[in-house]
């Protein structure tokens, strides 16, 4: 995943996963994972935001 250090630089922070209801990571295989929550959650804002319906 070429976002993987991206994704993980924000999702280590428990600044920020605090609310996002997911643990906060501590490897950037968590951030590479396509199988784990943050995935599906990233996925999901994303398809939200392209029909326009998700943007914050």
């Amino acid at each position: 995943m070429q976002d993987a250090e991206a994704i993980f630089a924000v999702f280590c922070d428990p600044g920020v996963t605090q609310f996002h209801d997911l643990d906060t990571f501590t490897s950037i295989k968590e951030a590479m994972s396509t199988t784990g929550y943050a995935y599906i959650v990233i996925e999901h804002r994303a398809k939200r935001f392209e029909r326009g319906d998700g943007i914050r």
